[in-house]
């Protein structure tokens, strides 16, 4: 377990600094590719980037415009049901839905979520949730001090265990924090900031040979008088006397730590001796109050053996990238270079002049013998065969790499068997919807702290619309914050999330279509199986149908209780119906399929109440009577 108070946390850092300075190598040039006007951010000269190094393969651009709309085009919608048979927990459980989703409409999650999806795409994304205002209502009759909020943290700030091997194994995460001091001085008695060590901190330098540069100082930003310094959440520390601890909601510490300058070396009397301390807290240690999952949340692509950060399609591919651009650059200047001259025999001055100043339709007197040996048409320079095919290579091993089909790009070449391009697809399809789903899952996590955090807080309160007051059957919905801390958290798992199927991406009309008359299908062949599924749980065969074709939703569509009492009453009036004589005396009582048992009909026995019902099986076995379907029939296994 790490301590608050150890000496070492200056070495602890910067260990994490180095660490995360080889995890994101390359990552400016990458940024540059992307979006090339804006390479003076990063020191470079526009001018003499397009001299040196032309850059006409945007691949970073183009796997973007591809995946973004596929994660990130609307606000997810959460769908939440409690695992528990209780009224009240069921109750929790949707009203938790909507006042998750009502916050979700109102902080505008699809913006973040744009900027964390392209994070995640160029190398790792990293959220923060926490308990406070709101920026934009800072000030206002409205802020709610807190309010679950969540901000993106840039990877060049974020630093995590440097001894961990996954991210599982992080004892502590954490990210660089940039304020004015003046704002601190503001707030240090109410957030309890030690004044001696905030006038202590050097400015911050905007320095874009520093370990942690920023873009800000190529536009000569102006002196704000801003300090850095590191807050860090310690995943297994505790302790019952530091400030806010509470037994059911406290999971963690956290600390703030001064890392700069000449602050480092000088000491700071918190904890039992003076003699313990070689960094500078700014604030006492303090419980921290989230999940235990922790207020950050950190995802990437694909694992790493034996490493924390992820690996990210770009990064995974940046060897291709730049030999595709070296191909690519090779045959813009071999394009430049191309000319086309007309050469003239030196004897034939006269010949040469005409040809250059003469227009187009006039006439001229020069000597015609021999016209084809004194002039001729010369090339040179121009792309050869050799380019063309070696940029063909590159680009088909980048493509290939990446998973960048023609397909995936909306290119149709028509060549290949129809289901060679649908094996094609569905690969390319596979391949993207990892990225798609990965994504959505880390999202639907930091949305699960908002959660906890909209479930454990006692003075949050959240109006809900229509649709709410509708499903929770009262007249003026509203969410109020606690219950969590009453009764459970959700870290105990009273209550199961997930984010709609296609509430996030953009879905093209043919899928929907197909995906429309796909449902009405199963519902429909579901639907007619139910009434003579007297003893197949119909609820499991339609959750196994919806985990096939991805809609999970399938099983919370079928009522089989309701079902079976409808189907009862309309056997009973097929059965009634069946008794009395039709189309004359020749006419023969209708039997449903139910009652045919080896080829020969079977008449149920129903008393006068008509409250029994012996099953065919029953009557032929003289077996046990069961309930009328039209009062109450049990599916098998529920």
């Amino acid at each position: 377990m790490l301590d608050p108070y150890a000496t070492n946390w200056t070495e602890e850092i910067r260990a994490a600094e180095e660490v995360r300075k080889d995890r994101l190598q390359n990552l400016e040039e990458d940024v540059k590719r992307y979006a090339p006007f804006y390479s003076e951010q990063f020191g470079i000269n526009v001018v003499n980037l397009y001299d040196t190094e032309v850059i006409p393969e945007n691949y970073a651009y183009e796997l973007i415009s591809l995946v973004l709309p596929s994660v990130a085009m609307a606000n997810p919608r959460m769908r939440m049901s409690s695992n528990r048979v209780k009224e009240s927990e069921i109750m929790r459980a949707k009203g938790l839905q909507h006042s998750t989703n009502r916050w979700i409409g109102q902080t505008r999650l699809k913006r973040l979520a744009e900027t964390l999806a392209v994070d995640y795409l160029f190398r790792y994304s990293v959220a923060h949730i926490q308990r406070a205002a709101p920026p934009w209502l800072a000030g206002s009759p409205a802020a709610v001090d807190n309010w679950p909020f969540v901000s993106r943290i840039s990877g060049r700030d974020f630093v995590y265990d440097p001894m961990a091997l996954t991210q599982d194994d992080c004892l502590w995460l954490g990210h660089k924090v940039r304020a004015m001091r003046q704002d601190l001085r503001d707030n240090a008695e109410e957030e309890g900031w030690d004044l001696e060590v905030i006038e202590s901190l050097p400015p911050m330098e905007y320095d874009d040979k520093s370990r942690d540069s920023r873009p800000a100082n190529q536009f000569h930003a102006p002196d704000r008088d801003m300090v850095e310094y590191y807050e860090l959440w310690l995943r297994e520390y505790e302790d019952e006397d530091l400030e806010g601890y509470d037994d059911k909601l406290s999971n963690g510490t956290l600390i703030t730590i001064a890392v700069t300058g000449n602050a480092v070396e000088q000491r700071m009397p918190y904890g039992d001796s003076e003699e313990r301390h070689t960094h500078r807290l700014l604030r006492k240690p303090r419980a921290a109050q989230n999940s235990k999952r922790g207020p950050y949340r950190w995802s990437g692509t694909y694992p790493v053996p034996d490493h924390q950060s992820p690996l990210s399609m770009l990064a995974a591919t940046q060897p291709q990238q730049r030999d595709v651009n070296r191909q690519a650059t090779a045959i813009s200047k071999s394009v430049e270079q191309y000319k086309k001259i007309i050469a003239v025999s030196t004897g034939a001055k006269n010949l040469a002049k005409s040809l250059q100043q003469g227009s187009h339709n006039n006439v001229y007197e020069i000597p015609l013998q021999d016209f084809s040996k004194q002039v001729a048409g010369l090339e040179v320079g121009g792309v050869t065969d050799q380019q063309l095919k070696a940029f063909g290579i590159s680009r088909e091993r980048l493509d290939r790499i990446g998973g960048m089909s023609q397909a995936m790009q909306g290119n149709v070449t028509g060549q290949g068997t129809a289901t060679e391009n649908l094996i094609a697809s569905n690969r390319a399809d596979a391949r993207f919807a990892y990225v798609a789903n990965k994504f959505k899952d880390f999202l639907a996590d930091v949305v699960w702290e908002v959660a906890w955090i909209l479930d454990t807080e006692d003075g949050l309160e959240i109006e809900l619309d229509e649709s709410a007051a509708r499903e929770l059957g009262v007249e003026r919905p509203g969410w109020k914050g606690g219950l969590g801390k009453d009764d459970e958290t959700l870290d105990a798992g009273p209550i199961d999330m997930e984010i709609d199927m296609y509430s996030m991406g953009f879905v093209p009309t043919q899928e929907q279509t197909a995906r429309t008359q796909l449902m009405l299908a199963l519902v429909e062949q579901i639907t007619a199986l139910t009434p003579h599924a007297m003893y197949i749980d119909v609820r499991q065969v339609a959750e196994a149908l919806g985990d096939i074709n991805n809609m999970p939703e399938l099983s919370r569509m079928l009522d089989p209780e309701s079902q079976i009492m409808t189907a009862g009453h309309m056997l009973q009036m097929e059965i009634q119906a069946g008794q009395q004589p039709q189309g004359g005396g020749n006419a023969q009582p209708r039997v449903s399929r139910d009652d045919l048992k080896g080829g020969s009909p079977k008449q149920p026995s129903l008393s006068a109440g008509g409250g029994k019902m012996r099953s065919p099986q029953d009557a032929a076995e003289g077996g046990r009577e069961t309930q009328d379907p039209g009062s109450a029939v049990k599916m098998g296994g529920q």
